[in-house]
C-alpha cells in the first residue's frame, strides 16, 4: 500500500489527478477477495484518509480504474480533464 501512496503523492505534485489501473489496484484489494461494492468502498475510504477524493470506473469487461485527485480540486476539475480527452470516467 505505501507504494500505491507514494506513487500518487508523486502523480499528484506533477498533475491535478491520478490514474491508478486494475494491476495497481489489485495488488492492495484483490478483486477476487473482496466483493467489488467493497472494493469500491475501501478505495474511497483509503483516498478520504489521504485528503483526496477517488472517481471508481468499472468497465464492462471488468476492468476497474480509480482516478485520485486532491479534494480542493473536487469533481469541477476532474471532469475538465476529462472533457480535454485526459481521461475517461464515470462518477458513482
Amino acid at each position: 500500500m505505501d507504494i500505491l501512496v507514494k506513487h500518487i503523492e508523486r502523480c499528484l505534485k506533477e498533475r491535478e489527478f491520478c490514474l491508478v489501473l486494475e494491476d495497481q489496484l489489485e495488488r492492495c484489494w484483490p478483486n477476487e477477495k473482496i466483493k467489488s461494492a467493497e472494493r469500491e468502498k475501501q478505495i474511497q475510504t483509503f483516498a478520504k484518509l489521504r485528503g483526496w477524493s477517488a472517481f471508481i470506473l468499472n468497465t464492462d469487461s471488468g476492468v476497474t480504474r480509480a482516478i485520485f485527485a486532491r479534494h480542493s480540486q473536487g469533481p469541477d476539475r476532474i471532469n475538465q480533464a476529462s472533457a480535454a480527452g485526459l481521461v475517461l470516467f464515470t462518477r458513482r
